[in-house]
């Protein structure tokens, strides 16, 4: 049900910074790399580098795409596997998903290793 407030809050806190901008709120010059900044808020590790190396001409939001599948990213692996299983990408060859018995398949894991195995 909170799913869809995602967007909606995300909305929202644009609005609420624009109000504030227009009666001359600012905030620090250091927002994302001061101490209790935004970066290490929300991670251990930084890498500023990644952020400001062609600042303003590399827009990593031109790599987003829509969503393919109605899952959580994390099986989408699995579930291109199985696609590409029954379509033979190159080919007029069709599987019948009915033949299928069982398939593994490993998505990309972060470090820690096969916690989180996907098995489809």
């Amino acid at each position: 049900m909170n799913k869809s407030f995602n967007p909606g809050r995300a909305a929202s806190n644009g609005i609420f910074a624009a109000m504030l901008a227009s009666e001359n709120f600012t905030s620090s010059d250091h927002m994302i790399e001061a101490k209790r900044g935004w970066a290490n808020t929300v991670s251990t590790k930084q890498d500023y580098d990644e952020i400001l190396v062609d600042l303003g001409s590399r827009y990593e939001a031109l790599l987003n795409t829509y969503k393919p599948f109605a899952y959580g990213i994390v099986m989408h692996p699995a579930i291109n596997v199985l696609a590409d299983v029954v379509r033979y990408p190159g080919s007029d060859r069709r599987t019948d998903p009915s033949e299928i018995r069982a398939a593994d398949a490993r998505p990309l894991l972060p470090a820690g290793g096969d916690d989180n195995l996907v098995r489809a």
